[in-house]
């Protein structure tokens, strides 16, 4: 590995995305990839620590310097450790995101032609998946979190521990070769057992990427994880574990907290403890400093504003003092209670056998005060050894307080100051301000118990509003206040669910109009999921009864209701109003011309279908007009709308019905009437300008088209169905006809326009957040949506956003995170997040949030700076606002919000100042600043303290600036950057020729249509050019589905010598039930410029799939270019993909046969390999034994399914080999090529695959290397 400049390193990678606003960023970042790279390049480092600021993109700088890595190295592999699920998607959804718009080359190393990752990934959800996989040979980058290394494991233990003995035999069934010494007896055998198997399975990774690093501060026997990941990495000091990582990338924005024996936790599990020698102590600023600037690269999100820079603490506002952190008592109650619990917490802690201190967050007083004597123990978040305790100190004392509060007939519940009042507080930002808002608890109980009573503050505030939407219309009012005294009678027991409910999906047409009711608020229970049985009863005006929400929702979504084309753009009215044309009066003068073209736009894919029959007369007037008036470029959109292939003729369709469709009032249409689409949907105007300067592409289209499936959402399944539904039950009882319909969206305009005029939360407000942040919204949520048909986009949509609630909250025991964090990015529902530490780290929260409020107190600066980053990003809300200030003075306001709520009569006080002290020194640690208290102090001693009657420190205003900024050259190896422009020129050339010769052999281009053989009954076969998976090298890949095989027939050696044995391509199999295997058959075959392939390869390559032999007449070789290449290689350095083979080679020839013994690894990881060199039928034949027959057959009773798994199923995992029963019934591994194109490149990567892969195989059954 060697380092890179600048210069070589934008030849590959761009970080800003073709985006110029992102320009400086993408700088900021490649120079931080290729810094981070030279320090893995350097053999006296071998590690990066990417510390950069939270929000700046860590994740992509990352996987920045995977890609220069993997460029120069293709047979890469990497292990990716993510802290929780929900970042573990974010990887994932990120690392396609990256390959597609960041990577500039598709030579694929890196990259597809099409976009796709040429490397092979997948990701684990535990270790016994990882054990699996690996064991099945998938050559590919691992995710994995890094819970998963803590093994939960269940407690049915007995007593002769039979249970862990089958937990261990789990493991050998994937691992034949894996044994263990001494007796498991425990939990922590069997894990250490685990451990042993994956250190044993997995391949020796180039890199391993650790995201939020810092939750490894602490050693490696500190938790049954650490313990567990540090002898699967092999860096415990236990001689029998093998190291697995070559070098490794460590992640987090707070890499230690005023202790360095925390970061060299983190390098020792790496095996880079000697990167901080022992010597260096904390409070040795410069020595640190010193040791720290050759691995670390920290970069600060600095922005200007009014021409000023300011660091991130600039524009932060952290309410530590003053009105909205200091919690006055209001009342004589609060106070007596408050003083009440404050002297038994205090007589508490000062008894004799109790010390008078406690942990910063592990009171559980300063929360709430919901415990009772029945109560559990008190669950905080965070790991179990950041704390000194499990339990709350003070739970018995407020217990005692809430049983003799309510024994005494005083209340239900002890009133607590500070939830109150901040709950207050937080429904006037919600509501009133339209200011998303995240909540962090300690104690989980805490988000159930303050989500419950923000959905009484929405509660009243949307009573409040429907009540004054419908001034005028008493009774519409009092049909409202019985449905509300309804809902208050069915939610006496509120839903427990603290999230926004799971998706229920559907049909197409109510897949996310009938989501499940809820009874936390009237929003669920009324408005968005199938409402009570009872409640349509008290729909009624009158005699007449009124439609219900679902009844609206679907008929805007359905298609066989007219009502749903009110969510349909209307192209023929918007065309004519731009070019200042009556269209009525041109439906009437060419109507039959229109109707003759709307014709064949009639799809007929079902009865009734209103959607269809308007999309049909839309699609023929703007192909008419676009005829008729010389608007050649309407075709792209004619081309993009055009949804299907006809069914059947229409002959119904008539000038009526083409005139209405025409004609038809749309929300779309009044927004333009009503002058709102400037703000709420300014898109068609722009798309349209562009489609007339030929400058409208169809990524444009995309956008539009998912920018109305958006608003469509929103008026439908979101807030906004409270102003349609309104806005339509104005319009009365009767079923709408055109005028009524037309009404129903203009009384809709209305209530939008009197929103624009307004402060608080509203459906104009949502929407206009979704216009003004289309691209952002779309990018953060929902980024594969312009891969989606346009006909499921849809129910895309709605799976992917839907169900919403106002306020939803978060712990450890809520599934689904990722889907909360999506939504939550939405402008719209939820508005309020309340959530334990499970969103402390990873999830972006930035797009409509700027403010956080730390209601429970994390101990650590650590814990505060992550969760308050969760909107301090990137491109966040704050960010946006305040780069284009135009305010002469900061209004304090309009920085990012971070409230530390507390009792100011309360010892609460104490731990909110040390605190605050600890994150003033957390900040010094790690900047350039003046000396700091850097005396780590989590402990409050409430004694001391009390005597100490200094202020709150304020925070930190100086502008900030990091020591390790690296120097990075821009330029220093033009030979380089060379090798990559002649490399994407020379695969472009190969890759033509490639086609070129495929398409000229086939007559058709099968790459796009496949390939039907001629004259055989094999179905058509699909044909692509992809990246080997080992090496990265081109391959020519077909393969089309054979047959199905039941392990029930017991027949599985006659089928494996019929399908695999006797043919010369490929056979692949996937269990698609338990038993049952669909067969595939499949070639791949190493390509590239005319000097590699030939048109003879080509022919030689399809005449596999209906080529039989006989294996029996496999005989030495005899061709003079085989032997040549064979000499070749035991006297020549080897170079795979153009990097030396890190090994040897030598001759066989005697009574084995003939062939070449490949010797590879170093020390304990040594192994070799024999191929064998056959000829048959003008084929080169290479073959590998990989398990002997007396191996399988100590597989026992599972044995036919075993050598399916290590055979077919191995297949579609490994490049080129063909794993089979051979002859003797062991296993053997097989490639073939022709022999009379047989170049030294297809040579050489067929032998050398071919021995990795039968070597890896032994090596599952048996750790000896016999082969």
């Amino acid at each position: 590995m060697k380092p890179i400049d600048i210069a070589t390193a934008q030849e590959v990678i761009d970080f800003s995305g073709g985006d110029s606003r992102l320009k400086n960023l993408g700088q900021m970042q490649l120079e931080g990839a290729v810094a981070l790279h030279n320090m893995l390049a350097d053999p006296e480092i071998g590690l990066g620590y990417l510390a950069d600021e939270v929000g700046m993109g860590k994740t992509y700088v990352a996987l920045g310097v995977v890609a220069l890595m993997r460029y120069f190295n293709p047979s890469l592999r990497v292990l990716y450790i993510c802290p929780s699920r929900n970042v573990q998607e974010k990887w994932d959804r990120e690392y396609l995101s990256f390959i597609k718009h960041n990577v500039k080359v598709s030579q694929y190393r890196i990259r597809t032609v099409e976009g796709k990752p040429a490397a092979p990934y997948i990701s684990c959800q535990n270790v016994t998946e990882m054990i699996k996989m690996a064991s099945l040979g998938y050559y590919a980058d691992f995710y994995v979190r890094k819970d998963s290394f803590s093994i939960g494991l269940d407690n049915d233990e007995t007593e002769d521990n039979i249970h862990w003995k089958e937990k261990c035999e789990s493991i050998r069934k994937l691992i034949p070769a894996h044994e263990w010494d001494g007796v498991v007896n425990t939990k922590a055998d069997v894990k250490i057992q685990y451990a042993k198997a994956l250190n044993y399975i997995l391949p020796t990774f180039d890199l391993v990427v650790i995201d939020e690093a810092h939750n490894f501060k602490h050693d490696f026997e500190s938790s049954d994880r650490n313990k567990v990941l540090s002898r699967v990495l092999g860096f415990c000091d236990e001689s029998e574990y093998q190291p697995r990582v070559k070098r490794a990338l460590l992640l987090s924005a707070t890499p230690y907290d005023r202790d360095i024996n925390q970061l060299r936790n983190q390098l020792a599990l790496v095996g880079k403890p000697d990167l901080l020698p022992e010597g260096i102590k904390n409070g040795q600023k410069d020595q640190v400093c010193n040791s720290l600037k050759n691995f670390m690269v920290r970069r600060l999100n600095a922005i200007a504003i009014n021409g000023e820079m300011h660091t991130r603490n600039m524009y932060r506002k952290e309410h530590r003092t003053g009105d909205k952190a200091e919690i006055t008592l209001a009342s004589d109650e609060q106070k007596l209670v408050t003083a009440l619990v404050q002297k038994k917490v205090g007589e508490m802690m000062n008894r004799k056998d109790a010390s008078p201190a406690y942990q910063i967050g592990m009171l559980a007083s300063f929360e709430s005060y919901a415990q009772a004597t029945k109560s559990e123990a008190v669950q905080f978040d965070g790991e179990n050894s950041e704390k000194l305790q499990k339990d709350a100190q003070d739970r018995h004392v407020v217990r005692h307080i809430v049983d003799s509060y309510k024994e005494a007939g005083l209340g239900s519940t002890l009133p607590h100051p500070k939830m109150d009042t901040v709950c207050k507080y937080l429904a006037s930002e919600l509501f009133e301000n339209a200011r998303k808002q995240i909540v962090f608890v300690r104690r989980v109980k805490s988000v159930g118990e303050i989500k419950e009573k923000l959905d009484e503050h929405y509660n009243l505030w949307i009573q409040k509003y429907i009540h004054k939407t419908l001034v005028g219309n008493k009774e519409l009012q009092q049909v409202f206040k019985s449905i509300f005294l309804e809902y208050q009678r069915q939610s006496i027991k509120k839903d427990g669910d603290i999230s926004e409910g799971k998706f229920r999906g559907g049909t197409e047409g109510d897949s996310e109009d009938n989501q499940p009711p809820k009874n936390d608020t009237f929003f669920a229970w009324f408005f968005r999921g199938a409402i009570p049985d009872n409640v349509p009863d008290l729909l009624v005006q009158g005699a007449e009864k009124l439609t219900t929400p679902v009844a609206v929702r679907k008929g805007l979504s359905v298609k066989n209701q007219s009502t749903s084309l009110l969510m349909e753009l209307n192209w023929a009215r918007f065309i004519c109003e731009k070019e200042a044309q009556d269209l009525g009066q041109l439906v009437n003068d060419h109507g039959k011309m229109i109707l003759d073209k709307a014709k064949l736009y009639i799809v007929g894919a079902s009865e009734n279908d209103y959607q269809d029959l308007y999309q049909a007369c839309q699609l023929g007037f703007i192909d008419w007009y676009g005829e008729n008036f010389n608007f050649v470029h309407f075709q792209s959109l004619l081309a993009y709308l055009k949804s299907g292939i006809q069914r059947k003729t229409i002959d119904s369709i008539n000038l009526e019905d083409l005139e209405n469709n025409l004609l038809q009032h749309t929300f779309y249409t009044e927004l333009h009437r009503n002058g709102l689409s400037t703000t709420l949907f300014p898109l068609q105007e722009q798309v349209y300008q562009d489609l007339k300067k030929g400058e409208c592409g169809k990524q444009r289209l995309d956008l539009l088209d998912t920018h109305c499936h958006l608003i469509s959402l929103c008026l439908r399944t979101g807030h906004g169905i409270i102003d349609v539904y309104l806005s339509r039950l104005k319009q009365g009882s009767s079923n709408l006809n055109i005028q009524t319909r037309l009404s129903w969206l203009q009384v809709l305009m209305s209530s939008l326009k009197d929103q624009s005029n307004k402060p608080g939360f509203s459906t104009y407000q949502e929407l206009l957040g979704m216009s003004e942040q289309l691209e952002l919204v779309i990018k953060t949520n929902i980024p594969e949506i312009f891969d989606i048909s346009l006909e499921k986009r849809r129910s895309f949509i709605s799976d992917r956003l839907n169900p919403v609630a106002p306020i939803i909250g978060a712990t450890g025991e809520v599934s689904g995170r990722s889907a909360q964090a999506r939504k939550f990015r939405m402008p719209g529902y939820p508005l309020a997040l309340v959530s334990t530490d499970v969103f402390q780290e990873g999830e972006d929260l930035h797009t409509f949030c700027d403010s956080v409020v730390h209601y429970g107190l994390s101990g650590s600066p650590i814990s505060i700076e992550q969760k308050t980053g969760r909107v301090d990003r990137v491109n966040s809300m704050a960010q946006r606002r305040l780069l284009n200030y135009k305010k002469c003075n900061v209004d304090e306001d309009d920085l990012i919000q971070v409230t530390f709520p507390y009792v100011k009569e309360s010892i609460e006080l104490l731990q909110v100042r040390q605190l605050c002290h600890n994150v003033n020194d957390f900040i010094a640690s790690l900047h350039e600043l003046g000396s700091q208290s850097q005396e780590k102090q989590d402990i409050v001693e409430a004694e001391s303290a009390l005597r100490d009657k200094s202020e709150i420190p304020d925070q930190i205003w100086e502008f900030l600036k990091s020591p390790y900024v690296p120097d990075v050259v821009l330029e220093f190896d033009d030979t380089r950057k060379g090798m990559v422009l002649d490399q994407s020129t020379a695969t472009k050339t190969a890759t033509e020729h490639v086609k070129s010769l495929v398409k000229s052999y086939c007559q058709l281009d099968v790459f796009t249509h496949g390939y039907k053989l001629p004259n055989t009954n094999i179905i058509p076969l699909a044909v692509r050019l992809d990246s080997a998976r080992s090496s990265g090298e081109t391959l020519l890949i077909a393969e089309c589905v054979d047959d199905l095989y039941q392990l029930s027939l017991g027949e599985l050696k006659r089928w494996m010598m019929e399908k695999s044995w006797c043919t010369f391509h490929r056979t692949q199999a996937e269990e698609i039930t338990k038993g049952c295997y669909r067969l595939y058959m499949n070639c791949e075959m190493l390509v590239g410029d005319k000097y590699v392939t030939q048109v003879n390869d080509i022919s030689s390559f399809f005449d596999r799939f209906n080529t039989e032999h006989n294996p029996n007449s496999y005989q030495l070789p005899i061709s003079k270019i085989i032997n040549d290449h064979c000499q070749r290689a035991i006297s020549e350095p080897i170079l795979i993909n153009g990097r030396p083979f890190n090994g040897s080679l030598t001759l066989v020839d005697g009574g084995d046969g003939f062939g070449l013994k490949f010797n590879f690894g170093v020390g304990a990881l040594a192994r070799s390999h024999t191929v064998l060199l056959y000829e048959s039928d003008g084929h080169c034949i290479f073959m590998s034994k990989a398990v002997t027959a007396d191996q399988l057959a100590q597989l026992g009773a599972e044995k036919d399914r075993k050598i399916i798994e290590y055979t077919w199923v191995r297949n579609r995992y490994v490049d080129v080999v063909e794993f089979l029963l051979d002859k003797d019934y062991g296993i053997s591994g097989r490639a073939i090529h022709p022999v009379n194109s047989l170049d030294w490149d297809e040579f050489i990567f067929c032998a050398y695959v071919l021995a990795v892969e039968a070597d890896r195989l032994e090596y599952i059954f048996n750790s000896q290397d016999l082969l």
